[in-house]
Parts: structure tokens; sequence; C-alpha cells
């Protein structure tokens, strides 16, 4: 596979630490979508797959009642606050150096990974869809190996920032 090398290197369990989207450059409050608060995980194999699990820690977004599998008197109003505050989808990944997804060329420490096409995601719009995101990876000394996941879309630039768990 083309760029096996980034894909080893790359290749982990992430556990999300910080989002930030910016509107024309400038820092916006938190989403509505995740509230204040947020947790996740990524997973990057060297096979080329991604997964991603992303939702609120906001106690008023995440009903307490909420149960899998679902239980009689749990209502389709507490489903709905799970469902739109949170975000899934796994499917294919790759590393890109094809415009006009690359904007930085591929290497260990930075580039382009395509996710996608999405095989599965509760959000059935994003099926068979390739989602670009650019990735950056920073050593901190004593404290691990960090991802920085930033995507652009028109004037607002998402960034999520993910520490290796493995």
């Amino acid at each position: 596979m083309k760029y096996q090398h980034i894909l080893n290197a790359i290749a982990g369990a992430y556990s999300l630490v910080n989002t930030t989207v910016l509107l024309d450059g400038v820092v916006q409050p938190p989403s509505s979508d995740w509230g204040s608060s947020s947790h996740g995980t990524l997973v990057y194999t060297a096979t080329g797959y991604v997964s991603v699990v992303i939702t609120t820690l906001v106690p008023e977004l995440r009903p307490v009642n909420v149960t899998w599998p679902p239980r009689t008197g749990q209502t389709d109003a507490d489903w709905l606050l799970v469902g739109r505050h949170s975000l899934s989808y796994s499917g294919h990944m790759s590393i890109s150096d094809d415009v006009p997804y690359a904007r930085i060329p591929p290497t260990k420490k930075s580039g382009t990974v395509l996710h996608g096409p999405i095989i599965v995601s509760p959000v059935n719009s994003l099926e068979d869809t390739v989602m670009e995101r650019n990735y950056t990876v920073l050593e901190a000394k004593g404290d691990g190996l960090y991802l920085k996941i930033d995507f652009h879309t028109r004037s607002v630039e998402s960034i999520l920032w993910w520490k290796k768990m493995d």
C-alpha cells in the first residue's frame, strides 16, 4: 500500500483532548453539538481503516435513563438528544497526495488523511463519502504522542486534538 510507512506511524487508538472551531479565524464558543465538554475515540489501523466516536459530556444532553438495548419507558426525545449530540462512523482511510485533497505533502509528521469511503454511520448522508482531514503528529516530552486533526469547510476551521492511548 502506498504510504504504508505513514499508516504504520499514525496507527493507534486516540482519546479526544480538545475541540476548537474557528469562524473566519476567530475562536467560537463551544459547539451546540457537543456542548462545553466532549469525549471520544479515534482509531486508525495500519491496514487502512478508521473508526470515530465523539459524544458530549454535558449532563443535560446525556439522559441517564437511556440504555442499550432500549427499554420500555425511554422516550424518543431522550434518544434524540443522544443522537443529536454524538458522531460516529467507520470506514476506509488512506494518506493522500492527490489534488484537490492534499494541501500538505504527506510525511510521518504531517499530511492529509482521507476518511472514507465511510462504510457505516448512523448519519446516512456520511455513508460512501470521503472526508479530508489534515494531520499533524506532535510528541510532548513525558506526556506521549498527540495527533492534531483539522479540516475546513468554507470559512469554518475545526481542530481536534487527540492523545495516543496505546
